[in-house]
């Protein structure tokens, strides 16, 4: 790594960054004895961590000349991954935001195997001693994986410790605040980010990549124009704006923000001066508290509205100018299951056959969850304290996470778990989980670990707060009355 450009320069003390990084440095060493007789089998998951992920690795096995076949996975099910997993007979293999403990098992217990590298940040068992299975996870070194650095962070400082490559890929950081963004990991003040994703942040600014600020948080604002901005903005329902661009439009008008004779296609947020932005969040403010008069104060609906902004801001043309907006396009490319196409988009930025397929994925994502979110809370069952949405005649499995994350904010008061049910491989079911507030600090990983031996051929993991599993569908209302049991008096 060159020396100005070393991250730990950032290290302020709180973190083994410094332990972290020279281990990194080792993984890179093995990585340049891979790919010299087969090609490296690359495996990652399909969100938008395991997308910018899978782009930062794949440069760096570009740079470095590997072979590599590139692989997306929703999960690590032995029904779908073993068949896939013994006709290529891997030499080598990488496993990215896949979780740890089953990768390492094929690794350690496939005899074709000779390195296997696994590159997480989940929950992961009591440190082993392995003979071909090489893991990057933070946890490791006590870094929370759940808040503090997610899978393309970690992907990030591997990659940088290679002479060179910061130089030559510097928007690479902007993908490991993307996916960290996307992961939900924007825990600090003013939803800023924290930990080694701080750190992240402060190097990307010093070398003129990225920079962040404070404004309101309305995801699409890069590609959005100002209408459609508001209409299709669901953390709050705005009274005649949401759901309907003539109402959006006519709130624009009303209110002095655009002229009329105006086209609307060409009005963007980062357009108005600062008086017009400040004269918008006054009228959504008022707006929102007729709405919801009793339930949350102005400064509340303020305060969930505004947060710290990540944008790109590199001299290279990119398609994407903040992180929240490129996290948003990724995952809807993972979960129409076109996850390589948002590769491509990150690995050729300037490809604009790749960019607009992105944008029309987004496009079709947008639609479905559209209908789906239609009276989405009338469609929720409760048992005890867990809201149940159950899909599994509407969506497929891909979409249980955003449902469940949407819900989870809606039902936050009324609910300690938010489950999202859909249909799976066989006679499976892919289940969602995200905890709301009322679960106080009880980690889902944790309720599903103690759960996995109850329930026959069940597999699962995630972080603290969100969490999947895939459970035979004879044994769902066994594992909802389990769930239930481990939260009754939390």
């Amino acid at each position: 790594m060159h020396k100005q450009k070393d991250v730990s320069a950032y290290y302020s003390g709180e973190y083994r960054l410094l332990e972290i990084i020279d281990y990194m440095a080792k993984i890179a060493r093995a990585i340049e004895l891979m790919g010299k007789d087969d090609p490296i089998f690359v495996f990652s998951h399909i969100d938008a961590d395991g997308i910018t992920s899978a782009a930062i690795i794949a440069i760096l096995l570009r740079e470095l000349n590997k072979p590599f076949v590139l692989n997306f996975l929703p999960q690590i099910t032995p029904e779908t991954f073993d068949p896939l997993w013994e006709d290529i007979e891997p030499r080598y293999a990488l496993f990215l935001d896949l979780g740890s403990d089953m990768p390492l098992k094929y690794i350690e217990n496939t005899s074709s195997v000779s390195i296997g590298i696994v590159i997480d940040h989940h929950i992961v068992s009591k440190p082993e001693r392995y003979s071909k299975g090489l893991i990057i996870n933070p946890r490791v070194w006590g870094v929370d994986g759940g808040s503090e650095v997610s899978t393309s962070g970690m992907a990030f400082l591997l990659s940088n410790t290679v002479d060179g490559f910061f130089e030559s890929y510097p928007h690479t950081v902007f993908y490991a605040i993307t996916g960290a963004l996307g992961d939900a990991q924007d825990v600090g003040v003013n939803r800023s980010l924290i930990g080694i994703n701080y750190v992240l942040v402060k190097y990307g600014s010093q070398y003129g990549v990225l920079r962040s600020h404070e404004d309101y948080i309305l995801i699409g604002k890069s590609f959005k124009p100002l209408y459609r901005l508001l209409a299709e903005t669901f953390i709050f329902e705005i009274p005649g704006v949401t759901g309907s661009y003539e109402g959006a439009l006519d709130f624009l008008v009303k209110n002095g923000i655009v002229e009329a004779e105006g086209d609307p296609e060409k009005i963007f947020w980062d357009q108005l001066t600062p008086e017009r932005k400040d004269l918008l969040r006054r009228k959504l403010l008022e707006a929102l508290i007729l709405k919801y008069s009793g339930k949350h104060t102005i400064e509340e609906l303020s305060n969930i509205l505004m947060g710290c902004v990540y944008e790109f801001a590199a001299s290279m043309d990119f398609f994407c100018r903040y992180a929240r907006d490129l996290s948003m396009l990724l995952n809807a490319c993972g979960k129409m299951r076109a996850p390589e196409i948002g590769v491509g988009g990150l690995i050729e930025p300037s490809n604009k056959s790749i960019v607009q397929q992105m944008f029309q994925l987004y496009e079709r994502y947008r639609a479905v969850l559209s209908s789906v979110f239609k009276n989405l809370e009338s469609k929720v069952n409760f048992v005890g304290k867990i809201a149940i949405y159950d899909g599994r005649d509407e969506v497929h499995e891909e979409l249980t996470s955003t449902i469940s994350s949407i819900l989870a904010s809606s039902l936050k008061d009324k609910a300690k778990i938010v489950i999202a049910v859909a249909r799976s491989v066989g006679d499976s079911l892919k289940v969602s989980l995200r905890k709301t507030a009322l679960l106080a600090d009880i980690s889902l990983a944790q309720i599903l670990k103690k759960i996995m031996p109850r329930i026959p051929s069940m597999i699962g993991g995630g972080h603290e707060s969100a969490a999947g599993a895939y459970i035979p569908e004879s044994h769902f209302d066994e594992f909802i009355e389990l769930l239930n049991r481990e939260i009754i008096y939390e």
